[in-house]
């Protein structure tokens, strides 16, 4: 769950407070939200990366789409869907016939 690591810091936070201990709850509700925040943004979507071959860039959009879609089951769909698209893309490219006279070995050189 994606903010429940959110919900943790703000309840360490608001013990600390209660207690008295203004600049510990503070400090920790800063390095906290900061250390959730590079988790979720930069870490998640880096490990996603791994797994689904596509670029950054994509693994984040897929993400936060999904999520925003799907709710939290969106971050592990929209990835997927992403991935599936750009597998059967592929596919589809690969299998268009390429005329006779050019040769396969090099896009470049035609056949004599």
């Amino acid at each position: 769950m994606p903010f429940l690591g959110y919900l943790a810091v703000a309840a360490l936070t608001l013990q600390l407070a209660m207690t008295g201990a203004a600049t510990p709850a503070l400090t920790s509700f800063g390095l906290g939200c900061v250390v959730l925040f590079c988790g979720d943004k930069i870490v998640r979507p880096m490990v996603a990366r791994d797994g689904t071959r596509l670029r950054f860039v994509w693994v984040l959009m897929g993400c936060l789409g999904g999520f925003e879609a799907l709710g939290p089951a969106g971050l592990v769909i929209g990835p997927v869907l992403l991935t599936l698209t750009r597998e059967l893309w592929q596919q589809r490219v690969g299998d268009i016939p390429l005329p006779a006279s050019i040769d396969r070995t090099s896009p470049n050189v035609r056949s004599a």
